[in-house]
C-alpha cells in the first residue's frame, strides 16, 4: 500500500473520530428509526466474474479495515449497555480488537446459484441487526453464485457509522492507494466518483440558487472555483458594515419564517390530507425482500435528460415512480394520488472527506394516474425538484430534526412510528465510482447498493452508477405464507408477495426503455424541424 496515501487515510479517521464523539442529531434519528422489525442497515453487492481466493479476500477486508475509520470503532453507553432513558447518549470509541471470524463469514451457495437464492441471503445479510456494542459492519463472502462460477462480496453497516457518500470516498481512496499510478495524487482520485448534479454536457444549465453544497468530491478545476469563491466571500464579510449585517440577518430570519410556513403547510398535506393505502396497513411482516436491476446505463440517461432538458435525477426519479405505481396497480391494490418519497440529501461541503452522516432530506409528492405519459411524469418531477433544490427545506428540515433528536429518546415512540409510515417510498441516489474498482486484485464487474427502509411496509429503492451502469435495487417487506398471521390475515394482499421486489426493479427497466425510445423520438423531431 502507498505509504502517503495510508497516512492520510489514518490521519482522515483520527480526526473523524476526535470530531464525532456523541452522536448528533442526524445519528440519533438513524437509531431512533429502527425498531424490531426495521434495521437501519446500508449494504453493497460487490460482483466478480470468477471465484475468489477467500484468503486473498479476507486479507484485503482486513486492510481495508485498518484504514476505513468507521470499521474500527464501536458506540458506548453512559451506563454501558443502550437503554431508553430521556436524557441518554452514546459516543464513538475506538475498537482496540477487531475479531475478523466475528465480522467476516465464507457462504457457499447451493447448486445452481440463481439469482433468487442469491437474492434471499442478501436480504438476510441486509436486515440481520448489529450488536450495538460491537464494531457496526459485515461482510459476507458469498461462493458459488451464477452456476458455481462466481464470487459476490456483500458488505453491510448501520447507518449511524455514515452516509453513502462516505462510505463510497473511503472505498473509493482505499482502492486508489493500493495502485501505484495514483501516489500522493488527489486530483486523478478525486476524478475517480461521478458528480451528481455537476452538468458534463455544454447544453447544461448551472445549480439552482439555494442548492445544497454538493455531495461529490470536485475537479481540480471546481476546487479553484470554489475556493476563490469561498475567499471573496470572507473578504466581503469583513468589508460589512453594521447596518449590512443587520440586514442581512433580517432578511435570513424573515426567508426561515416563510420556509417554515411552506414545509408547515407540506407537512400537513403529507400527514393529514394526503391518502396513504399503498404499503400501508396494521400487520407488519419480519420477513423481509430485495431485488435489482442493472440495464439502464448513464449515457442513455443522457439521452434522455439533454431531450427533455432536465437532470439525470430526474430522469430515474420519475422512472421509479412509474415503476412502483404500474406495479402496485397490477397487484390490483389501490394507488394513492401521490407518490410520497424521502429523498437523503448531503450537506456536505465539496471538500468534506468525513466519516460521519451529514444528510438532510427532500419530501417529494410525485402525482400518480399518468398512464404512459413518462415524458410528462419527469416534467413533473424536473419542476418539483427545481422548486426543492432553490428552497432551504434541507436546512430547515435538518434543524426542526437538531431540535427533536437533540437525545435519542426526547420524542415519544408512538410519534416517531406514526412520522415513519407516511412515506411510501425512500429513495436515493448514490454516484459510485467513474471507474473499474479492484478488490483483491480483481476487478470489480458490477456493484449494487441497498438503504433502509423508512416503516415495516414502506419501500426503500436505491439507486447506484458505476462504471456507467445505473443499477436499481428494491427492499421491501414479504409476506410468509408458511405462518398463520401472515396468511390469514390479508389472505388476497399480494403486494408483498414474494417477488414483487423484483417485479418493481424489471418494470422500471420496461419503463426507462419506453421513456428511452419516446425522448429519442422527440430529439429525431426537433432535429428534423432544425433541417427545415
Amino acid at each position: 500500500m502507498n505509504l502517503v496515501m495510508e497516512g492520510m487515510l489514518k490521519a482522515d479517521n483520527a480526526a473523524d473520530l476526535s470530531k464525532h464523539g456523541y452522536l448528533t442529531a442526524v445519528d440519533n434519528v438513524f437509531l431512533r428509526a429502527e425498531d424490531d422489525v426495521v434495521t437501519v442497515n446500508v449494504s453493497a453487492i460487490y460482483f466478480f466474474n470468477r471465484l475468489m481466493d477467500y484468503d486473498e479476500l479476507l486479507q484485503t477486508i482486513r486492510d481495508f479495515v485498518e484504514v476505513s475509520g468507521y470499521c474500527n470503532r464501536k458506540l458506548v453507553w453512559r451506563n454501558g449497555a443502550p437503554d431508553h432513558r430521556f436524557l441518554t447518549r452514546a459516543r464513538w470509541v475506538p475498537a482496540d480488537d477487531i475479531d475478523m471470524s466475528y465480522h467476516v463469514k465464507r457462504i457457499v451457495m447451493p447448486s445452481p446459484g440463481s439469482k433468487s437464492q442469491f437474492q434471499t441471503i442478501v436480504a438476510a445479510e441486509h436486515y440481520r441487526p448489529f450488536d450495538l456494542a460491537m464494531p457496526l459492519w459485515r461482510v459476507a463472502v458469498v461462493d458459488g453464485f451464477e452456476n458455481g462460477t462466481k464470487t459476490a462480496v456483500v458488505m453491510s453497516a448501520h447507518h449511524l457509522m455514515g452516509d453513502g457518500q462516505a462510505f463510497v470516498r473511503r472505498l473509493i481512496e482505499f482502492v486508489a492507494s493500493r495502485d501505484p499510478k495514483f501516489a500522493g495524487n488527489q486530483e486523478a482520485i478525486d476524478a475517480l466518483q461521478y458528480h451528481a448534479g455537476r452538468v458534463e454536457t455544454d447544453t447544461a444549465k448551472a445549480t439552482p440558487p439555494g442548492t445544497p453544497p454538493s455531495t461529490e468530491l470536485l475537479s481540480p478545476e471546481e476546487k479553484a472555483k470554489f475556493e476563490t469563491y469561498m475567499n471573496e466571500f470572507k473578504e466581503k464579510r469583513a468589508k460589512m458594515t453594521w447596518f449590512d449585517k443587520f440586514l442581512e440577518r433580517t432578511l435570513f430570519v424573515l426567508a426561515t419564517i416563510f420556509a417554515l410556513f411552506v414545509l408547515l403547510f407540506k407537512v400537513i398535506d403529507l400527514f393529514l390530507v394526503s391518502s396513504h393505502n399503498m404499503f400501508s396497513r396494521p400487520h407488519r411482516s419480519t420477513k423481509r425482500q430485495v431485488g435489482w436491476s442493472m440495464a439502464a446505463k448513464l449515457d442513455q440517461v443522457k439521452t434522455i435528460k439533454n431531450a427533455l432538458n432536465c437532470t439525470v435525477n430526474d430522469v430515474l426519479m420519475a422512472c421509479v415512480a412509474a415503476a412502483i405505481e404500474r406495479t402496485v396497480a397490477s397487484k390490483k391494490c389501490k394507488v394513492d394520488r401521490k407518490l410520497w418519497m424521502l429523498i437523503p440529501t448531503s450537506l456536505r461541503l465539496p471538500t468534506d472527506r468525513s466519516i460521519a452522516n451529514k444528510v438532510s432530506v427532500y419530501m417529494l409528492p410525485v402525482a400518480t394516474g399518468m398512464g404512459s405519459n413518462s415524458i410528462g411524469r419527469v416534467r413533473e418531477v424536473n419542476k418539483s425538484m427545481k422548486m426543492l433544490k432553490s428552497s432551504p427545506e434541507p436546512f430547515v428540515t435538518v434543524g426542526v430534526m437538531s431540535l427533536g433528536f437533540l437525545r435519542p429518546y426526547l420524542l415519544p415512540e408512538w410519534l416517531v412510528q406514526w412520522g415513519k409510515k407516511k412515506f411510501h417510498v425512500l429513495l436515493t441516489n448514490i454516484p459510485g465510482p467513474s471507474k473499474e474498482m479492484q478488490w483483491a486484485g480483481e476487478p470489480i464487474e458490477s456493484m449494487v447498493a441497498f438503504p433502509p427502509q423508512s416503516h415495516a411496509n414502506g419501500l426503500a429503492v436505491a439507486l447506484y452508477t458505476y462504471k456507467g451502469q445505473v443499477s436499481v435495487s428494491v427492499c421491501m417487506a414479504e409476506d410468509d405464507y408458511s405462518l398463520p398471521s401472515d396468511r390469514d390475515t390479508h389472505p388476497n394482499d399480494t403486494l408483498f408477495a414474494p417477488g414483487t421486489a423484483q417485479a418493481i426493479a424489471d418494470e422500471f427497466d420496461i419503463v426507462f426503455k419506453d421513456l428511452l425510445q419516446q425522448a429519442s423520438s422527440l430529439s429525431s423531431r426537433d432535429e428534423s424541424k432544425k433541417d427545415r
